[in-house]
């Protein structure tokens, strides 16, 4: 069974219909099959804590049923295409800061600084476009680094549970936004309702690839 993992509704709405809720507390669950495969998915709100949470919360209410994880959602982007759809290949902390500790910036003890595609994935997924991503508790409207990276505000919660419960984590996101664009919050605004199509595309090619 595989997990998907949204912040918000607008970024399935064109997922739902076609499965069953079957709990609105404490996170919004739905059950159903999406090209013949069980899925499971649960919107966690937004934030880290929250993706965290959710993704702990349907782990240990299927286990031991749930075999993948899959991020689905939209994120900010820079020197990346705009309304095109990436597979995170690295995700990392934008703000978590224990270097006073010998730690490298974004690392959470215990924890790797980057958390990696699977290898096997990365090697069925090469038709699809990757980047690396940085989550912070923030809405990005600076560059992190002067190279193509997609921002977000959840998907390394979601990595960090996956490494922990020894689980795949497979993160696609759809480009909302351009970071520094001057009309960047136009683009988002309009992009967070447009974009589920596109995602619900996206993720049928995502998992027919994977079979």
């Amino acid at each position: 069974m595989i997990l998907l993992v949204a912040a918000m509704m607008d970024e399935v709405k064109e997922i739902v219909p076609s499965l069953n809720l079957v709990e609105e507390h404490p996170f919004h669950t739905y059950e159903g099959k999406i090209n013949s495969q069980d899925v499971v998915l649960v919107i966690t709100g937004i934030g880290r804590v929250n993706a965290a949470s959710a993704t702990t919360y349907a782990i240990m209410k299927y286990q031991p049923l749930i075999n993948l994880i899959i991020n689905v959602g939209i994120a900010g982007g820079y020197q990346v295409l705009t309304h095109h759809p990436y597979i995170v290949n690295r995700a990392t902390y934008s703000d978590f800061d224990l270097t006073v500790f010998k730690y490298e910036f974004g690392q959470v003890p215990k924890m790797p600084k980057w958390f990696k595609l699977n290898k096997e994935f990365d090697e069925k997924l090469t038709h699809f476009h990757k980047a690396d991503i940085y989550s912070g508790d923030y809405f990005g409207t600076k560059p992190i680094v002067e190279q193509p990276h997609l921002v977000d505000m959840e998907s390394v919660g979601i990595f960090q549970v996956g490494e922990i419960f020894e689980l795949p984590v497979l993160s696609l996101k759809v480009v909302s936004d351009l970071i520094g664009e001057k009309h960047q919050m136009d683009q988002y605004k309009e992009s967070e309702i447009n974009l589920a199509g596109l995602i619900l595309e996206t993720l049928i090619h995502l998992m027919e690839a994977l079979n």
